[in-house]
């Protein structure tokens, strides 16, 4: 099977596909647009330092809530599920490098670090 290239219309798809609630959904495309601000800001400066591009950017930050509502009683599982499912997408390997942190994986339900 050929994978899709994850661009930011695939995003907006991924997102109105995932994603009901559409305060959640503009939440996700302010965050598209401050990343790709930044992108832009860093490029400026002198200071970025990255093999991503500007529209990967964005497309992290539109993704980076995607699996909100599904997994917003299970913590562990946030940006877990999201992970899989970029499974299915030609996306370059950093793009969503942040989004594997272990710490991520060791909160409780109550959202705060576990310190077991």
């Amino acid at each position: 099977m050929d994978k899709k290239l994850l661009n930011t219309g695939e995003a907006f798809n991924l997102l109105h596909e995932k994603m009901k609630n559409q305060n959640l959904r503009r939440h996700c495309y302010a965050v598209g647009k401050v990343l790709a601000e930044f992108y832009e800001h860093y490029k400026e400066s002198g200071t970025l330092k990255t093999e991503l591009t500007q529209e990967q950017w964005e497309t992290a930050g539109i993704l980076h809530d995607a699996d909100w509502e599904i997994t917003k009683d299970e913590p562990t599982r946030h940006t877990v599920e999201l992970l899989e499912w970029m499974e299915n997408y030609d996306v370059h390997p950093r793009t969503f490098k942040r989004f594997q942190i272990p710490q991520l994986k060791n909160y409780k339900t109550s959202g705060a670090p576990n310190s077991t």
